[in-house]
């Protein structure tokens, strides 16, 4: 049941990616208005969403859940940084510039918007709240 849910939710996620690529092709959505809804994005929509997701009661099991992830992501993020220093090396990429932005992007995602509304279809406010918290 849970994959039909993802599948629904990715779905919908690319659907939505659809109809901003047509109007972006169409010319209705320009570079400026682009500019605009990721300002409103980042600034109105993204905290509405965090401080909506925290709108729960508090649990004992939410805060050790919260530290086992906190301990799983910095894992994560050490194998991730050691593995893109392996990976990004001077012998493959020379340019300083260039090795730190693959190195960095190699390490920290972005799929926050994205993310959100599989996290609260496959597992509620909780995995939200801890996905947010980290």
């Amino acid at each position: 049941m849970a994959v039909l849910t993802m599948l629904n939710q990715v779905l919908v996620l690319f659907l939505l990616m659809a109809v901003g690529y047509a109007l972006a092709k169409k010319g209705v959505i320009d570079k400026k208005g682009s500019d605009q809804m990721t300002t409103l994005l980042s600034y109105v929509v993204l905290p509405c969403a965090i401080l909506y997701s925290f709108q729960m009661k508090f649990l004992s099991s939410m805060l050790r859940n919260f530290l086992i992830m906190c301990v799983i992501t910095f894992g994560i993020h050490v194998f991730s940084i050691l593995v893109s220093t392996m990976i990004f090396n001077k012998k493959f990429v020379p340019e300083d510039q260039k090795r730190c932005v693959l190195r960095f992007s190699s390490t920290y995602s972005n799929c926050g918007f994205m993310g959100f509304p599989l996290l609260e279809s496959l597992g509620g406010e909780q995995w939200t709240v801890l996905w947010l918290s980290l």
